[in-house]
């Protein structure tokens, strides 16, 4: 099995994260966590940066793309797809907020987790489920460590200098 539905937990904490940033948190002096936008994940029903408001819905969004994905792979109803049983219906999720319980890498990779089992269908890649997780890890990337300190821009005389430097030839 490749795929299969993500436990509501898992979904519990990357709405946490997105909702109260990641644990290791590096913002450059005087910004705060920004939530991503859920437009396109809520389709009209909410609109803005995610809330605490909005995080049952938007967690029911996140499994139900799951479930569809899990259940186009395996053409099985729920009830028999692969995943924690009895399997989770959307429907009946309902938000825990764990706080920054991840860290941003952490979440990243819950991300990756979550994206390869919602992936199966066809509707995934104009999903909002996707869009969400799009706008949430460009967030946690931005905060990482060495982001700010990180060049913005390349030129043929800083690769030339990183270069140096690798080999030793710049101190």
């Amino acid at each position: 099995m490749s795929a299969f539905i993500v436990d509501p937990a898992h979904v519990d904490v990357v709405l946490s994260t997105a909702i109260n940033g990641p644990s290791d948190a590096r913002l450059s002096s005087g910004l705060s966590w920004h939530a991503p936008y859920v437009d396109e994940l809520l389709e009209g029903s909410a609109s803005g940066r995610l809330t605490a408001e909005d995080a049952d819905p938007a967690g029911r969004a996140l499994l139900a793309e799951c479930v569809a994905s899990v259940s186009y792979r395996y053409d099985e109803p729920l009830g028999n797809l692969p995943g924690p049983l009895p399997n989770p219906d959307p429907e009946q999720y309902e938000w825990t907020d764990f706080g920054r319980i991840l860290t941003a890498i952490e979440c990243c990779k819950a991300l990756n987790c979550y994206e390869y089992q919602s992936c199966e269908h066809p509707s995934w890649e104009g999903s909002g489920a996707r869009t969400f997780c799009e706008r949430l890890r460009s967030l946690l990337i931005g905060c990482m460590e060495g982001y700010e300190a990180a060049a913005w821009e390349w030129s043929s005389e800083l690769v030339l200098d990183r270069a140096q430097e690798r080999v030793g030839l710049n101190p």
